[in-house]
């Protein structure tokens, strides 16, 4: 079983540094587990009308992303409303209200994590390196 603290701390942690010359603000940031490990992937495509050029890889990508940061966060934070149905993580409304009230609204923004019926993250939208600094530094 994955040591989600170990991977808020080492992995999601190099994020807290705002200053970091790896990764600007508006860096898109993809995490893949491969091999049991999370790599990271800043591709820099930001862009404010990105949305319209999002092919579904890149969205299936960024809700993969996605769902791993809630999940570790859920799992850190020991919160109710997280499923793991043989792999498939989803999530109630409820889970991410109480994470949005936990880190605060300005952290993390339960819109931006939009959910369909059976709970998957299916917004597209990419996870940004600032977005996570905010997050991290909670």
């Amino acid at each position: 079983m994955t040591d989600y603290i170990d991977r808020l701390t080492k992995d999601f942690g190099q994020f807290k540094l705002s200053n970091t010359s790896t990764y600007k603000d508006n860096d898109v940031i993809n995490f893949s587990e491969q091999n049991g490990k999370i790599s990271h992937t800043a591709n820099g495509r930001y862009w404010i009308f990105g949305y319209l050029r999002r092919t579904e890889a890149e969205k299936a990508a960024n809700n993969a992303s996605r769902t791993m940061l809630l999940e570790a966060l859920g799992k850190f934070y020991n919160l109710d409303g997280m499923r793991n149905d043989n792999g498939k993580v989803t999530f109630s409304s409820d889970f991410l209200n109480k994470l949005e009230e936990k880190l605060g609204r300005n952290v993390l923004k339960a819109k931006d994590f939009t959910l369909d019926n059976f709970g998957n993250v299916i917004s597209g939208k990419p996870l940004t390196a600032r977005r996570v600094r905010e997050i991290m530094k909670n």
